[in-house]
């Protein structure tokens, strides 16, 4: 023990500009590390406030495998049922095209898969809607 301290001491006073490389690489990885940590956090805080905002405070959602497919209406009787579940709320997703676009002359590949263009339109109960807040007036009147 005491041997590699005496070497550690000698190779630090003989070699000064190493040792400071040495730490400042280590203190520079640290921050470096520090920060994409920092920066994940406040990523995950703002999508998680983002989808609070557009679409509710959601605990539980239940969505189909694929786009393709639908849930059966017997799911939903189902879940109203669960013990502890104040509020079933179904969701329709739509994607239309915009009038004015060629639709189906071209398709748009892009790094989340095909893009079709147009509208991603979302429906809701109308009967149901009042209870959870999923849409907020920013500007204009009511």
């Amino acid at each position: 023990m005491r041997l590699s301290v005496t070497l550690t001491i000698r190779a630090i006073q003989r070699r000064p500009l190493r040792t400071i490389l040495s730490m400042l690489g280590i203190m520079i990885g640290v921050a470096g590390i520090l920060a994409l940590g920092i920066t994940n956090q406040g990523s995950m805080a703002s999508i998680s406030e983002l989808f609070v905002e557009s679409s509710g405070r959601i605990d539980l959602m239940v969505a189909p495998v694929s786009s393709a497919s639908e849930l059966d209406e017997t799911l939903l009787r189902n879940t109203e049922k669960v013990a502890g579940v104040k509020l079933v709320l179904p969701l329709i997703k739509e994607e239309t095209a915009i009038a004015d676009q060629n639709s189906g002359d071209s398709i748009e590949l892009n790094f989340l898969g095909i893009d079709g263009g147009g509208l991603l339109l979302y429906g809701v109960d109308p009967v149901k809607e009042h209870w959870v807040e999923i849409i907020r007036l920013r500007k204009g009147n009511s």
